[in-house]
């Protein structure tokens, strides 16, 4: 077996600027340009599919890198075009990423963004690599009403967003169970969970989690009370 980051695996390093190599060894391998990361993602979704080694190493690539699993792996959807899109991080977002998976568990992080910067697909991407690639980890998302974070066949709520995250990874790459109840997911292969609810008064009460996602924090009444607890 190959050991993840062998060329072999990954190909050529393309050094894209925001890359602290310690924690993100397998990022540097990925390359940004439209094209050429369409061709790499189509590569490493095959190579997959003909070779279980191959799988592996790409599953423990993922694992220890959170760039490298978005940038290679992730999609997003853009309802204005009715698109599907790779996600392709900029420089900005990588930093943002790299921020939000510094303060998992840890500390408080507050995203202040204009529209179209991304925050939401960010935030959720990162909550999902650590539901789909580590043990235990149970997280909390909030918006503020319910229709907002799940609702059945509605694109623009949280719970959507990370459904499809999970229907576009191949299938060698994602979770071997998904217990998906409203306002509820749970990995079966690992126990991760991510839950959701509306922002109220009792949002979290007697709750301990991982990390929680308040969602549109300044627009929702609730929110400093909740982040008090």
């Amino acid at each position: 077996m190959a050991m993840p980051g062998e060329i072999r695996i990954l190909g050529p390093e393309t050094k894209p600027k925001y890359i602290p190599r310690r924690k993100y060894p397998f990022y540097r391998y990925v390359p940004k340009g439209f094209l050429d990361n369409l061709a790499y993602r189509e590569e490493k979704v095959m190579q997959g599919f003909r070779s279980p080694e191959d799988a592996l190493d790409l599953w423990i690539a993922c694992s220890r890198d959170l760039l490298f699993y978005i940038n290679t792996f992730v999609w997003l959807f853009e309802p204005r075009t009715a698109k599907i899109l790779p996600f392709i991080t900029y420089e900005f977002q990588d930093e943002a990423l790299d921020a939000l998976n510094d303060s998992i568990g840890k500390h408080d992080t507050v995203i202040e963004k204009s529209r179209d910067m991304g925050a939401t697909w960010m935030t959720l991407s990162t909550l999902d690599w650590y539901y789909v690639f580590h043990d235990l980890h149970t997280f909390l998302v909030l918006s503020r009403k319910e229709e907002l974070v799940d609702k059945k066949g509605d694109p623009k709520t949280l719970f959507a967003k990370l459904d499809f995250i999970h229907k576009h990874l191949p299938a060698w790459l994602r979770p071997p169970g998904i217990e998906r109840l409203s306002m509820h997911m749970r990995n079966l292969g690992n126990e991760a969970t991510i839950d959701g609810e509306s922002t109220n008064e009792f949002s979290g009460v007697a709750d301990r989690r991982t990390a929680l996602f308040l969602d549109e924090f300044s627009s929702d009444y609730y929110s400093y009370k909740i982040l008090r607890r």
